[in-house]
This record gives structure tokens, sequence and C-alpha cells, in this order.
């Protein structure tokens, strides 16, 4: 059995030995053989289907499966020619994270993968994810660890904790809880489709039957930000792409992300990515 280990990660391109968290995307193929090693993987499907291999099982994956795999799991993913996958990892060692997972009970599940697998019946996790709210934590890593923008590290290790946050919320939120998050996985959605728009959380409320008051507690409560923090992280996020992508104006697409206050736009472009758009666009 193949094992892998962080001194092997040495050869993956932008690999940061002094991070202990590493985050890469395999296309297509994958020629590796089943392994194991010796730091914590957590992988999700972003396209396609296939199989995983986990120690002794096959296990079906499709798209938004997600797996926390433990220091010593054995696997590896298959797929056939005609059915790409698409794959997202997030390695890292537990001492990347200091003391911030201090929260975590000693007998909720995450805390037992990451410390003590052994007291799995089945030693690994698995979520479905089914609204996309990991996959959006998982694409901004992966963002800000290929970038490398100044304060990278903080903010790649903040949002491992708070990936790492919402698997434990998925185990530990009561099932009438869950509900009332459908509904804020529900205006994400709306939010996501109409960003261009003149969103308003008052809008928004009315969509769900709800106070916009009640939903702004449960939508802090599920993803940890405001409602308007969140619309302005999908918009820059979306002026970013565009900036990479195209060769229109920083008017153009501050308008077409939904902005027509400039000025504002700059100011928080600027807060959000630490730098000006102008200068974000002549990044490599």
């Amino acid at each position: 059995m193949l094992i892998r280990t962080v001194d092997q990660l040495k050869g993956e391109k932008l690999f940061r030995p002094h991070l202990k968290i590493f985050v890469n995307r395999q296309q297509k193929a994958f020629e590796l053989p089943q392994h194991t090693h010796d730091f914590i993987e957590i992988t999700y499907v972003k396209q396609g289907s296939g199989y995983q291999h986990i120690n002794n099982e096959t296990v079906p994956v499709k798209k938004g499966d997600l797996f926390v795999l433990p220091v010593g799991t054995s696997h590896v993913y298959r797929t056939s020619k005609a059915n790409k996958l698409s794959v997202i990892n997030c390695v890292f060692q537990l001492e990347a994270l200091g003391d911030k997972l201090s929260f975590l009970p000693e007998d909720s599940l995450l805390f037992q993968c990451l410390h003590d697998p052994a007291k799995l019946e089945r030693p690994w996790l698995y979520y479905d994810d089914k609204t996309g709210r990991f996959l959006d934590l998982f694409e901004t890593m992966f963002l800000e660890f290929h970038l490398a923008f100044v304060g990278y590290e903080n903010m790649l290790t903040s949002l491992l904790v708070q990936l790492l946050t919402l698997i434990y919320r998925t185990e530990a939120i009561p099932e009438n809880l869950h509900n009332s998050f459908d509904k804020v996985d529900e205006i994400i959605h709306y939010m996501k489709s109409r960003y261009y728009e003149d969103i308003t959380i008052e809008k928004a409320a009315r969509l769900v039957y709800m106070s916009a008051s009640h939903l702004q507690r449960l939508f802090k409560q599920a993803t940890g930000q405001t409602f308007n923090r969140y619309l302005q992280n999908i918009r820059i996020e979306k002026s970013r792409e565009l900036l990479k992508t195209t060769t229109k104006s920083v008017q153009q697409i501050a308008n077409q992300v939904g902005y027509q206050d400039m000025k504002h736009f700059h100011a928080l472009f600027r807060k959000i990515t630490g730098m000006t758009p102008r200068a974000y666009r002549k990044t490599e």
C-alpha cells in the first residue's frame, strides 16, 4: 500500500510546507494507486460520478459528495473515460488550526474522526452537499491557496475552520433547525442567481414568508455572515472572475454585478481582496 506523506506533496504545484494546508483540484485522470496518508483529507466531488475506494469499501460518488478521511485511511477515486470526475481536495495537519476547533465535543463524530477514528463504526465521514454551501468554501479556499494574495495564510486557515464548523453543524443541529436552514439555502440560491439585481433582505424574506429580522438571525446562524456581507462576497467574487476572464472596464463590471456607485465598489473590493480592481486584474 502506497503511503503519501506531506513531504511527498512537495512535488505538487505551489506546495507551501509552512502552511500545513494544501488545496488542489483533480480532473479527468486518477492514476494514483490506492494509498494512505499521514495527513487529514477533505475531498469534494465538484462534477461527474464514479467510485471512491475507501479502505475495503467501494463507495459510489456523485456531484456534491464530501468525505472527511482521517490519517491512515486508504482511498482512491476511480471513474470511466466517458464519465470524468472533478474533485477538490484539502489536506491538512491538525496543528495548522491550533485551538480553533476546541469547541468540538469529544463525543462528536467529527472530533473522533479527526483525533481518534478507531472509535467510529466507519472510520470516515460522508456528507451530501445538496445546497452548495460546502462547494462555496472549497472554491474560495482553492482561489486563496493558488492566488496567494496578501494575507492568504490567515484567509485559508479561517476558511478551513469554517468548513469544519459547517461539517460539525450538519451533525449537531436539530432537525427543526435544518428545516429553517432550508429556507436560508433557498435564499442563497436566489442571491447567487440574481446578485446583479437590487436585492434586499426585506425582498428575500417575503420569498420565504418570514420577517426580515427572523431571516437575518437564521442567515447569520447558518452562514456565520450577515445577509449583506454574504451578498457582497458573491458580487465581489463574480467581479474577480470577470476581471480575469473579460476585457470589460471596471465600471462595466461593477454595474454588471449590481453596483452603480463606483466609490463604494472600489472600497468594498479593496476591503475584501486587499487590492484595487485594476491591481487584481494585473496579477498572475
